[in-house]
């Protein structure tokens, strides 16, 4: 009888434990889509990669031919990137997605920590946001200089960034709107330092930029 209370007793706390990992991957997926919602545009696809080529250290025009290679999101890549700071290198997990797995399969495979995830993309987002908001605020030449040396915009997109449904594109040009328009009253109140750069206004974006990168197994983060 104590056997069969106890096993049911351990049945009940794995059974309330399914729902919350559950929650914790829908939140992760949510914030995910954001990053991937936010590359539909050109524009902001460019802060979307600087803030991830940023935070896993990456070359930003190797993180764009990783994404033709592989064929994938913004959003995709950043949960790769995620999958591989748990040891995983970036050349296995860039087969599995050219077998037909997607990002998430792989995740819930690899059994990874939805709540983690969904924190760090969380921060993602953030930095994203701070990241359009000093592109927004640059000199067209100083921008015009970093990109060419950075950045090539006429090779970083794919068919797979206009896959985003119509509600998330609309949240996502809202989020542009309010960081144009913080650029704006930035330069009209002339918060701007001598290099051209806005000094104020970032406070009106919400903290959470990501901070020491992850690492992974990969020479340089990217699969080959």
């Amino acid at each position: 009888m104590k056997t069969a209370v106890r096993w049911m007793a351990i049945i009940l706390v794995l059974a309330a434990a399914i729902p919350a990992f559950s929650d914790d991957q829908k939140s992760a997926e949510k914030q995910i889509a954001k990053i991937k919602a936010m590359a539909w545009d050109q524009t902001a696809r460019e802060a979307v990669n600087k803030s991830v080529a940023d935070t896993y250290k990456l070359d930003r025009n190797q993180l764009i031919q990783a994404r033709r290679l592989l064929n994938i999101d913004y959003g995709s890549m950043f949960l790769l990137q995620e999958i591989s700071a748990t040891g995983v290198s970036m050349d296995e997990l860039g087969g599995e997605i050219k077998g037909g797995k997607t990002a998430v399969q792989i995740a819930n495979e690899r059994k990874v920590d939805w709540k983690k995830i969904q924190a760090d993309a969380k921060k993602m987002n953030a930095l994203i946001e701070k990241n359009l908001f000093d592109q927004l605020g640059k000199p067209k030449s100083t921008k015009a200089a970093e990109t060419a040396a950075h950045y090539d915009p006429a090779s970083d997109g794919l068919a797979v960034d206009n896959e985003v449904p119509p509600d998330q594109i609309a949240e996502a040009g809202d989020t542009f709107h309010r960081i144009n328009g913080l650029v704006t009253d930035a330069k009209k109140a002339n918060r701007i330092d001598d290099a051209g750069a806005l000094t104020a206004g970032r406070d009106q974006i919400r903290e959470g930029a990501p901070g020491t990168a992850n690492s992974s197994n990969s020479s340089n983060g990217l699969p080959k």
